[in-house]
């Protein structure tokens, strides 16, 4: 499975909240802080859900042996 299916299958399985963050901060490179504007929170929550992302990121590659951690 190539990695851009692997990652689309990944993101398909996070929330809502995480998705959208996902997209305002990695496709449409806003800052954290624009994105909090965005979706009416503070920029700590939106650090702290790309936290929460990588977390899961990392967690399903190595379920799913795609790293070496």
């Amino acid at each position: 499975m190539s990695q851009s299916v692997w990652l689309r299958q990944v993101l398909d399985q996070l929330s809502d909240d995480l998705r959208t963050i996902v997209f305002l901060v990695f496709e449409e490179g806003l800052r954290h802080a624009e994105a909090g504007k965005v979706l009416g929170v503070s920029e700590t929550t939106v650090s702290w859900r790309i936290h929460k992302v990588r977390k899961q990121l990392r967690a399903y590659a190595a379920e799913e042996g795609q790293c070496d951690e």
